[in-house]
C-alpha cells in the first residue's frame, strides 16, 4: 500500500482552513442571533406603544368615563356656575328690597 505522509504546510492549511471555517460560521450564528435579539425587541417595542394606544384609546371613549365626566362637573365650569347663581341671587334680593330702578343704578 502506497501511504503518503502529508507535509507539514498540507497538515497546517487544512487545521488553519477548518478553524477560519468554524470561526467564520461562529460569527456568522452570532450576527444572526444579535439581528433576531435586535427585531424580536423592536417588534416588542412597537407591540407595547401600539397596545398602550388602543388601551388609551378604549379608557378615553369609556362609557364609565364618559359618564363621571358628565357627573363631576368641570371645577371651572362649577366656579363660574356658582358665580353666576351667586350674582342671580343677590340681584334678585337687591330687586326685591330696594325701590325700583335703584337696583340697576347699584348693582
Amino acid at each position: 500500500m502506497n501511504f503518503k505522509v502529508p507535509s507539514f504546510r498540507d497538515v497546517k492549511s487544512a487545521v488553519t482552513n477548518t478553524a477560519k471555517n468554524a470561526k467564520d460560521a461562529v460569527v456568522d450564528k452570532a450576527k444572526d442571533a444579535k439581528d433576531a435579539v435586535v427585531d424580536k425587541a423592536k417588534d416588542a417595542k412597537n407591540t407595547v406603544v401600539d397596545t398602550s394606544k388602543d388601551v388609551f384609546e378604549v379608557v378615553k371613549h369609556n362609557p364609565v368615563t364618559d359618564k363621571l365626566k358628565q357627573v363631576l362637573p368641570d371645577p371651572k365650569d362649577l366656579a363660574r356656575d356658582a358665580l353666576q347663581t351667586g350674582l342671580r341671587v343677590a340681584y334678585q334680593g337687591a330687586d326685591k328690597l330696594l325701590p325700583s330702578g335703584a337696583t340697576d343704578l347699584l348693582l
